[in-house]
């Protein structure tokens, strides 16, 4: 006889579903599945009080979730002895960390990040909302322009597609007509809001990084606090008719920043671009691949503590010079080609 004693909701975010309690004579074969596609096929044997656990279940979904367009599917668990079956289903979204609702509540009153309801941003920053909902909803904007004046709500989209995970751009230069006129807008689906108050301060080469969060959506982040870029050079030298000769360099652009001083709202939120495994620096058109390769988080119990955190990232690729030029640095000439055919 086969019981499966936890009781699972309909939804979870993958960091969110339990380790399954399955009560059994002496042995089960578990499989789980999405849609036709077998993901995991095992088979468990009971302790001495008859119980089974599966555990670590949300790992493994979320590996095979970040895969899928929307980052999100349904999957089903099936459990047998040989004689008697049971089985359970439910949809999970990818979302490493854990928040202290139910999924189901979270995504319906939340867009699909760790900042709470507001963000301070530029007007040359890109920035982008992801929301998961089981229902048509209107994206909406309302603007609060210097002077204090309000316009909106007005609709900018509607989402129509459901039970998956949507990007939104709503960059300040996409989305405003004038954002030098603008103090603050406001981001609306549903009960989901985000404000973002706008920095009119000229750009002093603040870096602007874009990763993926912690729900596998990708959001921007720009430190304002101080960065400096080291140059590393490693050269490679040959003698070459008793000359010697530098004929690669290899540049490799390592950075030290400061993520400058946070609200508690940003302090906790910035945390998810250290774990990140999926940064990119922005420039301009294009997206240049970074490693976060040190961070460092300490937090105290101080009322009037100053959140700031130093943290170092480098291109993921380093630049080389010098490949492929031949010139002088040749041993033979173009007549050596051809001196055996």
């Amino acid at each position: 006889m086969i019981q499966v004693v936890t009781i699972l909701d309909s939804l979870y975010f993958t960091s969110m579903i339990p380790d399954i309690e399955v009560n059994c004579y002496e042995s089960l074969t578990f499989t789980l599945t999405r849609g036709a596609e077998e993901i995991l096929h095992e088979k468990y044997w009971a302790n001495n009080k008859s119980r089974i656990w599966i555990r670590d279940l949300g790992k493994v979904i979320a590996s095979d979730l970040g895969e899928i367009p929307g980052l999100a599917a349904d999957y089903s668990l099936s459990f047998t002895d040989g004689n008697t079956s049971d089985s359970k289903s439910f949809r999970a979204i990818l979302g490493e960390q854990r928040v202290e609702i139910p999924t189901s509540i979270f995504v319906e009153s939340n867009f699909l990040t760790l900042l709470e309801n507001w963000k301070l941003t530029h007007t040359w920053q890109k920035e982008i909302l992801s929301l998961y909902t089981p229902a048509a909803v209107d994206i909406t904007i309302e603007t609060v322009a210097m002077d204090g004046t309000r316009v909106g709500p007005t609709v900018i989209r509607n989402i129509a597609d459901l039970n998956q995970v949507v990007e939104i751009d709503v960059s300040p230069e996409r989305i405003l007509a004038d954002p030098s006129m603008i103090k603050r807008f406001i981001i609306k689906a549903g009960s989901r809001m985000m404000i973002y108050y706008l920095n009119h301060k000229n750009r002093k080469e603040e870096p602007e990084l874009l990763f993926r969060n912690s729900f596998g959506c990708r959001e921007s982040f720009v430190p304002t606090g101080l960065v400096e870029r080291t140059n590393e050079y490693e050269n490679s030298t040959g003698y070459i008719r008793d000359m010697l000769f530098r004929f690669r360099t290899k540049e490799i652009k390592k950075f030290e920043a400061n993520t400058g001083i946070m609200k508690e709202n940003h302090g906790k939120w910035v945390e998810d671009l250290f774990v990140s495994n999926e940064v990119f620096l922005v420039m301009g058109s294009d997206l240049l691949p970074v490693t976060i390769t040190d961070a460092k988080v300490v937090r105290s119990n101080a009322p009037n503590e100053l959140i700031s955190f130093d943290f170092s990232y480098q291109l993921s690729r380093p630049n080389i010079y010098g490949a492929g030029k031949i010139d002088i640095k040749r041993i033979f000439d173009d007549t050596f080609d051809y001196t055996f055919h």
